[in-house]
């Protein structure tokens, strides 16, 4: 009995977690608060990744992948399961569910998407959606090894730590600072850094309600106000796509 009532006691925690994570990511799901449409270059590939985030020991967690170094690019970086939109994908979340159902056997109807953040740009042409989710604490990956190396898991509160190391480089024309944050996981050391770093780091400093100012390309300093709320200004994104038309003339 007493072990029920400790269960139950952790689901009604679980479900008042997620509710909440829903309450502070609603403002900046991109289905609800529709952006301008980008105008993305033929050179430039649309893609989704999924963020899925489990609620365990009282806090969130993100489970991330390391790509396989069969991979033509991006390969052994750590990253957020997902891929490029299929012709036949009805929207972006559809991409993110069968990229990820593909990649690390995480089925659809387990699942719950929280909210779908606006696009991002990831080298070296591709324009990335975030389809934040929540799944399964208990969820055992079936990794495709054509695809993935590895798949672990990280409290979303460890991208707040300062214990990261910063560089700082020019691409398309605007410099990127990017974020590098190493972790020994299961003996491996593993660096998880750019985009998908930068994506953990900016939810993390929302929902933890991080009093932390943090630079970030093209934006200054971001704080828990700005981390995702800056994202949906897309102009700076446009611009430097219509920087990449107008030098394809």
């Amino acid at each position: 009995m007493i072990r029920a009532f400790s269960q139950q006691i952790q689901m009604c925690a679980e479900a008042e977690a997620e509710s909440g994570l829903r309450d502070l990511l609603r403002q900046y799901d991109i289905r609800l608060h529709p952006l301008p449409a980008l105008k993305v270059p033929p050179s430039f590939s649309r893609a989704s990744v999924l963020v899925p985030l489990f609620w365990e020991n009282g806090e969130w967690h993100v489970l991330l992948t390391i790509r396989s170094e069969k991979l033509r690019t991006h390969s052994g970086a750590v990253s957020f399961p997902g891929g490029k939109q299929d012709q036949k994908d009805e929207n972006e979340v559809a991409t993110a569910l069968r990229e990820s159902e593909e990649e690390i056997g995480l089925s659809p109807t387990d699942v719950k998407v929280v909210s779908v953040l606006p696009p991002a740009l990831v080298r070296p042409n591709n324009i990335v959606t975030p389809v934040v989710a929540v799944i399964p604490k208990d969820f055992v990956p079936k990794t495709n090894t054509e695809e993935v190396r590895k798949v672990f898991r990280l409290p979303i509160s460890r991208f707040l730590k300062e214990d990261y190391t910063m560089r700082k480089f020019k691409t398309l024309g605007i410099v990127v600072i990017s974020y590098y944050f190493s972790d020994v996981v299961d003996g491996e050391t593993i660096q998880t850094w750019g985009f998908t770093a930068q994506m953990v780091m900016r939810i993390a400093m929302v929902v933890f309600g991080s009093d932390q100012k943090r630079e970030v390309t093209g934006y200054g300093a971001i704080t828990k106000d700005t981390a995702l709320a800056s994202l949906s200004d897309i102009q700076p994104l446009q611009q430097v796509l219509d920087k990449v038309n107008l030098s394809k003339l």
